[in-house]
């Protein structure tokens, strides 16, 4: 009888031991939880804050290439002007009729491919500076995105839902390992 008695006291030990494991692992399982949860929000955020740093960078950019455009665009009519004054000089140094003939056309077409020069430096200025502005569009719907995901990240709740799950379990062999000890139930086990 002693050994019966030994027996069941041992089983019961084992069982809430068991039973204790459980609910340690429960708890470190909702602390891990939590704190994944958690970090998952900070990495969110912190990602936020780069694509918006990049939006910012993008449209400052954007902005600098049509300074730039505008600095190369003055270059080039400026280029073009100081070679049409000295086209002049040099024709007129000839003696050259500067109104009509040759003359002219050779300062008419200076003029035309100066100011098609000039545009064409515009248009990369602005070309480049959409791009920059579409990167600045791509990195500002980036930061949004990332935001919300971020305000749907909830530790607290990841943390109790991880805790319910595992109280239900506990709870679950907790019901088995009584009925195995007074032998009554059906033997069926409790599943939250």
């Amino acid at each position: 009888m002693g050994t019966e008695t030994m027996s069941a006291g041992s089983a019961g030990t084992v069982g809430n031991i068991g039973t204790g494991l459980q609910v340690a692992g429960m708890l470190g399982q909702t602390f891990g939880s939590y704190k994944k949860s958690s970090g998952e929000k900070t990495g969110y955020q912190l990602q936020a804050q780069i694509a918006k740093q990049n939006e910012a960078i993008a449209k400052s950019q954007a902005g600098d290439a049509i300074v730039r455009g505008q600095t190369t665009e003055n270059n080039v009519r400026q280029k073009t002007a100081h070679l049409k004054s000295a086209q002049i000089a040099d024709l007129a140094a000839r003696g050259i009729d500067l109104s009509s003939g040759s003359a002219l056309d050779i300062l008419t077409s200076t003029d035309v491919m100066g100011e098609r020069d000039a545009l064409t430096a515009r248009d990369n200025a602005n070309r480049e500076a959409w791009g920059h502005e579409v990167a600045a569009v791509n990195a500002s719907n980036n930061a949004e995105m990332l935001d919300w995901r971020a305000e749907q990240q909830s530790p607290g709740m990841d943390a109790t839902a991880t805790l319910l799950g595992g109280a239900g379990k506990v709870a679950s062999s907790w019901y088995a390992m009584r009925n195995a000890k007074t032998g009554t139930g059906t033997g069926t086990t409790l599943d939250l």
